[in-house]
């Protein structure tokens, strides 16, 4: 079985540009989709589902953390892991950018309180995110993709990197940085993604012996 969705690029010997040539379309496409949509923001408030969840400004620090364990899955994954992390990420963010400039949604404002650690780190990272760019949760979403990449590739560190993926999920939630459904959305996009592109899949066009 062919594997025709791998880019030219993202070879053995040039994964490296590859990556970064990927990681800055991505980071580009979202930020200007974040300053354009083609439908007008719903503002639906914070839901009942929302209520049940309490703001805890802390998980801030792990919702922030998302942008290390995406590093941290692009320096430490191997060809071809990489390549296939990077694929789920580009057809998570093609789904979602299509959901956002159809259907905008406004997330409510939720200030850091005084005194709050990291404050203006803080405050720095959440301004890249969208106001409007909220289902489905892309934090949530590369998350899980880049834990259960590097859970496959470091068998021995899979729990721990499982438990981050997850402490990111959860902290969009705790830090108010998106709705229930953002999260629940951006877990099943994750899901979709992972059966989109196999991971036993091999560049050789061969399937891998289980």
């Amino acid at each position: 079985m062919r594997a025709p969705f791998l880019l030219p690029a993202l070879t053995r010997s040039h994964h490296f540009f590859g990556s970064a040539v990927v990681m800055t379309v991505i980071t580009l496409s979202y930020l200007v989709s974040s300053r354009w949509q083609v439908a007008a923001p719903l503002s639906p408030g914070w839901g009942r589902l929302d209520g049940l969840v309490p703001h805890i400004p802390l998980a801030g620090l792990v919702y922030i953390s998302h942008y290390l364990l995406i590093a941290s899955g692009l320096l430490v994954l191997r060809w071809p892991e990489r390549d296939r992390l990077l694929w789920r990420m580009v057809l998570a963010l093609t789904a979602a950018l299509v959901v956002f400039q159809l259907f905008p949604v406004e997330l409510p404002p939720s200030p850091l309180p005084r005194g709050f650690p990291l404050a203006r780190v803080c405050r720095e990272v959440f301004a890249l995110d969208s106001p409007f760019n909220t289902f489905p949760s892309l934090h949530a979403a590369f998350a899980l993709l880049t834990a259960g990449a590097l859970r496959r590739q470091e068998p021995r560190a899979g729990t721990a990197f499982l438990v981050w993926g997850w402490a990111v999920v959860v902290s969009t939630l705790l830090a108010k940085r998106h709705f229930v459904p953002d999260a629940a959305a951006g877990v099943l996009l994750a899901a979709v993604c992972e059966r989109l592109v196999p991971s036993r899949l091999d560049v050789s066009g061969a399937e891998r012996a289980s």
